[in-house]
């Protein structure tokens, strides 16, 4: 008996997230801008004014861009009939997902493990999230990332 792995996973995988997915924002830090009250030190790259109410003695300040992705979302009491969301712990395939999480998965691309990698926090319908976990998943190459978040406290 032979058993044969079908070839077009990704493919497939990627027209279900297309179809279904939903846009989530991954927000990372830019390069810094420079500050625009001081002078640049040229020996230390710092500011020449340690104390710049602006860029706090830095000289290069640090700005977030939004880098949007299609992803599946999977949010707390997904699949387990519940329609309580984030107040309910749900059980995924690989585990619990906890109280206020949510489950992401997007393309297995180098600029979507990048933001992945140097992600600040994600927002995903309005709510802001912070980075839990991440898992690389694929057979027989990795094709999609995986990323547990959990709900940012206000």
């Amino acid at each position: 008996m032979s058993i044969f792995w079908p070839t077009n996973t990704t493919d497939i995988t990627d027209e279900i997230r297309e179809a279904i997915g939903r846009n989530v924002t991954i927000l990372i830090t830019a390069s810094g801008i420079p500050c625009t009250t001081c002078n640049l030190n040229p020996v230390s790259n710092l500011s020449t004014n340690p104390f710049c109410p602006e860029c706090e003695g830095f000289y290069w300040k640090n700005t977030t861009s939004g880098y949007v992705v299609k992803a599946h979302v999977y949010m707390g009491g997904f699949g387990m009939g519940f329609t309580g969301g984030l107040d309910f712990q749900n059980r995924v395939a690989g585990g619990w997902l906890p109280f206020g999480g949510v489950a992401v998965q997007i393309k297995y691309t180098t600029e979507n493990e990048y933001a992945v990698k140097h992600a600040i926090h994600y927002i995903v319908d309005g709510r802001t999230f912070l980075q839990d976990d991440v898992t690389y998943l694929g057979v027989p190459n990795i094709n999609r990332i995986i990323i547990t978040l959990k709900e940012q406290d206000n």
